[in-house]
């Protein structure tokens, strides 16, 4: 479960089965709960339909997320929602958030502070699914803020590891570089 929890997330994969199977282990008796959702949270990307990603967020709130549960059954199940739509956040529903945001009242500050946990998160990605008094004061930073979409993907501006290759490069080098095939290797 572990390994493949963690090659759906690192490699963004397709495996919608996956995000069904685990509903029958989110229940707050489960052994090994916290590593249970700790997987859940690591299969979530951006690829996931939105629709399987509700199924599962649902699931969990209703199982985690109610009065009946122990306080510490509650924390765990909105930070792992939290965690869910830190990866995906456009699978969020304006109900749903409202929900989980009425939590921040709640009597146990653990509670409350991942319902906050939840708040400031979108306050950062999405603040139009909030509450009108959650989102805070509105700034420019805000008003320009782009919502993210279901399958889209924004080209990065630079490329990762730049900053490691030498600023300025002789030609002589670049024909050396590319000529000997164990350049690599010699490093």
């Amino acid at each position: 479960m572990a390994l493949c929890a963690r090659l759906i997330g690192t490699h963004r994969l397709q495996t919608l089965s996956f995000y069904s199977y685990m509903h029958r282990f989110l229940q707050p008796k489960q052994r090994e709960i916290t590593r249970i959702l700790l997987y859940v949270a690591q299969a979530c990307h951006e690829l996931v339909p939105p629709d399987i990603i509700e199924q599962l967020v649902y699931v969990i709130a209703q199982n985690f997320v109610s009065d009946r549960n122990t306080p510490e059954a509650v924390t765990v199940g909105l930070n792992t929602i939290r965690e869910i739509f830190a990866n995906c956040p456009f699978a969020a529903t304006e109900d749903l958030l409202r929900d989980l945001t009425d939590y921040k009242r709640f009597k146990n500050k653990n509670v409350s502070m991942a319902a906050r946990g939840i708040i400031t998160l979108f306050r950062a990605v999405n603040p139009k699914l909030l509450h009108r008094k959650d989102r805070g004061r509105p700034t420019q930073k805000l008003k320009d803020l782009k919502v993210a979409e279901f399958g889209v993907e924004y080209a990065k501006e630079f490329v990762e590891g730049a900053e490691c290759l030498p600023v300025e490069a002789d030609a002589v080098d670049t024909e050396m570089v590319c000529s000997d095939p164990y350049f690599l290797m010699k490093i």
